[in-house]
């Protein structure tokens, strides 16, 4: 049995560390401001082009020390029975960790675009929540190692980011809420979970504003 000291010391390693990326990978999200003209509306390629052009390109890499992490797209999550339960949007590991152990814990983000305040039922922060949150709550498609995870959202139409957290935040129930999570990043929010286990969960939420980039909103 893991000591409960040791394990709260992994805890507390494991969410420096994920600060860490996190704050790199809004780093990536400026360049992106700076280098694209035109984006597409379009969740993948958005995120394809922050981890092939950012988070895979080796000079940024070096740049931003994020040189052991490995940044994989689409990974099935295979489950006791080997069934697939989901495919993350992107996966992150510690390659040095990796090789010492091949079932060395890693951290997920899940993408979602968002593009106003409106809660109804299929809006995008609907989606953000029911295809979003709860991948890592009532269902059991993503595995919470350490009790944190990520999610990004591209928000591709102009809005007001407090009103959109906000519209966010009536999804959820008060103690979930999402609030400001790192102090040092803009628009950075963190909410409080519990999983499907009961255990608790927090989830970090990054929200990146690229309407200015969306060609005529498309």
């Amino acid at each position: 049995m893991i000591n409960a000291g040791v394990f709260k010391s992994k805890q507390t390693a494991a969410r420096k560390e994920f600060e860490f990326i996190l704050s790199q990978i809004c780093n990536c999200y400026q360049l992106m401001l700076v280098d694209y003209e035109v984006i597409e509306n379009d969740e993948n390629k958005i995120r394809n082009r922050l981890v092939k052009d950012y988070l895979d390109n080796q000079i940024i890499v070096e740049k931003l020390n994020l040189q052991p992490y490995f940044f994989d797209i689409e990974v099935p999550q295979i489950d006791k029975v080997y069934d697939e339960t989901g495919r993350s949007d992107i996966k992150i590991y510690n390659a040095i960790e990796r090789l010492k152990n091949r079932q060395s814990p890693y951290f997920i983000i899940e993408c979602k675009r968002l593009e106003n305040s409106n809660t109804g039922k299929g809006s995008l922060n609907w989606k953000y929540v029911k295809n979003g949150i709860e991948r890592f709550t009532s269902r059991y498609d993503y595995p919470t190692f350490y009790g944190i995870n990520g999610m990004i959202g591209f928000i591709v139409k102009p809005v007001k980011i407090d009103a959109l957290v906000e519209a966010i935040n009536q999804l959820l129930t008060n103690n979930e809420n999402l609030k400001p999570g790192l102090p040092k990043e803009k628009n950075v929010y963190l909410s409080e979970h519990a999983d499907h286990r009961n255990y608790k969960i927090e989830l970090y939420h990054l929200m990146f504003d690229f309407s200015s980039k969306i060609l005529l909103y498309n």
